[in-house]
């Protein structure tokens, strides 16, 4: 409300404007017009009129027509062009006689009236006192519409508060009967209401929500990410979502979504955020089990292609590496019978005879070995290899075995050097460790490229080590970690002959002892071997039940390169 037509209670002054250059002429006018209902404000130019006129409100103006700088018709015509003024009464004083072109400028400037000089006191008094009425009048209607105005406006104010305040507790209502957490949050963010579920969920008192921007209660990998994307949406003012984990009753830490959207008011100020947080606990699990499953479905088939691809590739070459020596067993046999049909009896030398057998002994000798390997891989898979543990010189066995292969070597011009000095005593399957130094020397001759072999035996503490080094191509670092699965052969193996198993059975006879097996190589520096053999090896408790030589190894599937055949 304008104060300034408010009453006051006291009798209201009327300030009344006496503009006239003549101050005997202003003196007879607050003579006339003194009184303690007026106040009257003098000027004596219009230029000082128009500055009272600006800092002040007038209920009328007495206005001189003939002033030193600006007349009183052109005065009066700048004071109608002002919206606070144009409606002042204005009522002209002159000294001219009548003329009816003075009175028309004058009405058209906005006079309501003239009055000549001298001015009559009577009539003066009359005329002012009924401008000042109308003044008052106005004024008072003015602050009585002001009131009314006022009035409807506070009636209409508290009509709106109290339909807010009933849509609010049907809002509250509502949401107290979802099953959701809902809240509400001041345009800054910090919430200011949730509703039940919230203790329902965290088992806290929803008071200690309020206020805050970042729930209490958030997974500490959580908090930090929430509390920057919800500052993020609250500059600028988009939908917020966020998931996170939320300590729930009991303690244990619960998927939730959050979502907040900005409530506006009709001028798009936002004046308020409403959200929501759900439990997708249930559902982010069984979503990570699908994905969990879907993952473990993808490597299985993987694993079985490569399983398949394994086995295709094992089956060409195992076909290859045995047809070679049936391959000659039959050529050798098909070229004895033809000779002694064509000969006849007795024809063939002795001595040939006997080169021809040796052949066919050493083609037979690889084709059983051959078999012997599948023999010994289906062993290892059923859990069927058994051990016969007694007392040995681990030396002594690789003295042995080195010598058998000194034909071998001769053959390839690759020398085998030998370093097993002192004996080396335990309990082991000696067939088996037998086994495992011919595996790891004929590798080594197969692949050394004509380079000597160093093979070393030693005790080292409570363990025996055999060490087989050669000079020969080596296996690449990708190959390393392959080279003792079933197959599986290091990539610049596979121009040699060989299933792809070697290395495979001599881990698991080596296992089965309780020992490890590794190896050491880089492309074209040739590689080492490296056994590690407890002095006794574990036995069972039914010396008749065979040792488990696969206890320890995955079942089948595709495997790293052989190095080894």
């Amino acid at each position: 409300m304008d104060a300034s037509l408010e009453p006051t209670g006291d009798i209201e002054r009327a300030r009344i404007l006496l503009v006239d250059d003549s101050p005997q002429t202003l003196t007879a006018l607050r003579a006339i017009l003194e009184c303690s209902r007026y106040d009257l404000v003098c000027a004596s130019t219009g230029e000082e009129a128009l500055r009272k006129v600006l800092k002040q409100d007038f209920a009328c103006i007495l206005l001189d027509i003939v002033l030193p700088d600006i007349n009183g018709v052109e005065l009066a015509s700048l004071l109608k062009q002002r919206e606070r003024t144009e409606a002042t009464p204005i009522i002209f004083l002159t000294g001219a006689d009548d003329d009816v072109g003075f009175l028309y400028r004058a009405y058209s400037a906005g006079a309501v009236d003239y009055l000549r000089k001298p001015v009559d006191a009577a009539v003066l008094r009359s005329k002012v006192g009924v401008f000042v009425e109308l003044w008052s009048k106005t004024r008072q209607i003015a602050w009585q519409a002001q009131r009314l105005a006022e009035s409807e406006r506070r009636a209409r104010e508290a009509e709106l508060a109290m339909v807010r305040r009933e849509s609010e507790q049907r809002y509250r209502n509502l949401a107290e009967a979802i099953p959701h957490v809902v809240f509400t949050a001041r345009p800054d963010g910090r919430i200011d209401y949730v509703n039940r579920g919230w203790g329902e969920l965290t088992g806290t008192d929803p008071d200690l929500i309020l206020t805050e921007q970042v729930p209490p209660g958030l997974h500490p990998e959580d908090a930090g990410a929430f509390q920057r994307e919800w500052r993020a949406a609250l500059e600028r003012v988009e939908a917020f979502q966020a998931t996170c984990r939320l300590r729930a009753q009991g303690g244990q830490w619960r998927w939730i979504l959050c979502r907040a959207l900005p409530e506006r008011d009709d001028a798009g100020n936002v004046v308020a955020w409403l959200g929501t947080f759900t439990d997708i606990d249930e559902q982010r699990r069984a979503h990570e089990e699908r994905a969990r499953l879907l993952a473990r479905e993808h490597e299985a088939r993987l694993q079985a292609e490569e399983a398949v691809k394994a086995r295709d590739e094992f089956l060409g070459v195992a076909s290859h590496e045995l047809k070679t020596p049936l391959t000659s067993l039959q050529l050798l046999i098909q070229g004895f019978t033809r000779r002694a049909e064509r000969e006849g009896e007795g024809a063939m030398p002795a001595k040939q005879v006997l080169d021809k057998l040796r052949v066919a002994e050493r083609q037979i000798g690889r084709l059983g070995g051959l078999v012997e390997q599948l023999l010994d891989v289906a062993r290892i898979r059923s859990g069927k290899l058994p051990l016969l543990v007694e007392d040995a010189d681990l030396a002594a066995i690789v003295q042995d075995v080195a010598q058998r292969f000194e034909a071998a070597g001769q053959a390839t011009s690759t020398p085998i050097l030998v370093d097993c000095n002192a004996p080396v005593p335990g309990r082991w399957d000696v067939l088996r460790v037998e086994q495992v130094v011919t595996n790891l020397i004929s590798n080594a001759v197969k692949y050394g490229n004509g380079r000597p072999v160093h093979v070393v035996c030693a005790m080292v503490g409570p363990e025996a080590t055999i060490s087989v080094a050669d000079e020969g191509i080596g296996i690449g670092a990708s190959d390393l970690d392959r080279i003792f699965e079933r197959f599986e052969r290091a990539e610049r193996a596979r121009n040699f002959s060989g299933l792809g198993l070697g290395l495979y059975i001599t881990r698991q006879l080596v296992m089965a002892h309780g020992g490890t097996i590794a190896a050491h190589s880089e492309e074209g520096q040739g590689a080492t071997f490296t056994v590690r053999l407890p002095l006794v090896t574990a036995e069972p408790d039914d010396p008749t039940e065979p040792v488990d030589g696969d206890a320890e190894v995955p079942a089948p599937q595709p495997a790293p390169a052989l190095a080894a055949g």
